[in-house]
């Protein structure tokens, strides 16, 4: 036990944890902090994953200090970031509340962090679109917000737990030649699929990137496709990202155009897609769904599965990841391994749940140094990097 300034005993095993078990804080002094810890300025031990995710956790600001602000965050006071969501929240989290000003302007100079309405003006709100808000003058951020919604109530998947039916309406499953299941995909509308661009890369004897071998399942929940409301479609067109790299897994992204348009039902229906200055803060809880492997080296899974994870801090990520995460890929999972997406869950997607009650499609499975491995949580597309290269190839704006 560890004895407390106040005379109360603490359990040993919570010594040094990152967290303050004893109301002097005595338990969290003089630490040896471990690999997995960042060591603050006042000697205190606290997770890594909260270094740069825009909260003062030392309560010195030295975790949040000299952080690379990242796309999503803003520089507050000496280099500290806060995400853009805490703009304009009624809080003063900056020490000269800069950030709660002009927040009552819908009509402000447009910048990489403002959200832009289709007649060209500007609003400081992050994640306005789809919010249940009429935030731009045009109403453009409610347009085309028939999306992301779940019609049933709703844990391979590496630990993962079975979907319900109905559950992920967005989930597709793509069967190449006599393979059978072998990527994800998400509906993003009637007529589109997205995945990714490895999914589609020729290995040996297998020509994948023939469009005519793949088979598309839409409204299904297991692979035997004993479900009535399962439709199948060919593909009519496959984009694959111009920049993609199979080395670096950059670029991982591919759309693909349906032979012909889907129905939408309770066990049909497509996800939201986010703006570009969409902000999925760290922490975030998320899910990952799809067949792929239930642990390293299989076997599939027959049943749709979820797994939870978190959405993981870029600077944090790329510290664990040797510095080769690129600006268009996001990491969600844990540090420490559990959750995570595996082999045959490529492709698909990975959605957010906003207070609105909408999913938005935050990353598309892309890769991973194995599976639920310690230190190595999944690396996904990041979505809000791609909507001008969608618009451009397809004419997809608003939310679809």
């Amino acid at each position: 036990m560890h004895l407390c300034g106040d005379g109360r005993c603490e359990l040993m095993s919570n010594k040094c944890d990152g967290w303050v078990h004893c109301k002097d804080g005595s338990d969290e002094m003089n630490c040896e902090c471990t690999s997995d810890q960042f060591r603050c300025q006042n000697k205190m031990c606290k997770p890594l994953i909260w270094v740069c995710d825009g909260v003062d956790d030392c309560e010195d600001t030295s975790d949040e200090a000299n952080c690379d602000c990242a796309a999503g965050f803003f520089a507050c006071h000496k280099n500290w970031c806060l995400p853009i969501t805490a703009l304009c929240d009624g809080n003063a989290d900056c020490p000269n509340d800069n950030e709660e000003v002009n927040c009552d302007k819908t009509d402000v100079n447009c910048t990489t962090d403002t959200y832009k309405c289709v007649d060209g003006k500007c609003i400081v709100k992050p994640n306005a679109e789809c919010d249940g808000v009429w935030d731009c003058f045009d109403l453009s951020d409610e347009l085309y917000c028939d999306c992301g919604n779940q019609q049933t109530v709703r844990s391979r998947i590496v630990n993962g737990n079975d979907a319900v039916i109905g559950e992920w309406p967005w989930q597709v499953s793509l069967h190449f030649g006599s393979i059978g299941h072998t990527c994800g995909a998400t509906l993003i509308n009637n007529w589109w699929l997205l995945s990714a661009s490895h999914c589609f890369q020729d290995v040996e004897l297998y020509k994948y990137s023939d469009r005519q071998s793949w088979r598309v399942y839409i409204g299904a929940h297991s692979l035997t496709f004993s479900d009535s409301e399962v439709e199948s479609r060919l593909i009519k067109r496959l984009i694959i990202h111009e920049q993609f790299d199979n080395v670096t897994m950059d670029y991982d992204i591919a759309l693909l155009e349906l032979s012909a348009p889907v129905r939408y039902n309770s066990y049909i229906q497509p996800v939201c897609l986010p703006s570009p200055v969409h902000i999925f803060p760290a922490n975030q809880r998320c899910y990952v769904t799809g067949w792929g492997f239930l642990q390293e080296s299989g076997p599939l899974s027959i049943i749709l599965q979820k797994g939870e994870v978190r959405i993981i801090n870029q600077t944090t990520c790329n510290n664990f990841m040797e510095n080769i995460l690129t600006p268009r890929m996001l990491c969600a999972g844990y540090l420490t391994g559990e959750v995570d997406a595996c082999e045959g869950d490529s492709g698909g997607p990975l959605v957010c749940e906003e207070p609105s009650g909408k999913w938005f499609l935050a990353g598309i499975v892309s890769w991973g140094q194995g599976c639920g491995r310690y230190g190595h949580p999944g690396v996904y597309t990041r979505i809000t990097k791609f909507r001008e290269w969608m618009h451009r190839n397809v004419g997809i704006g608003g939310n679809y």
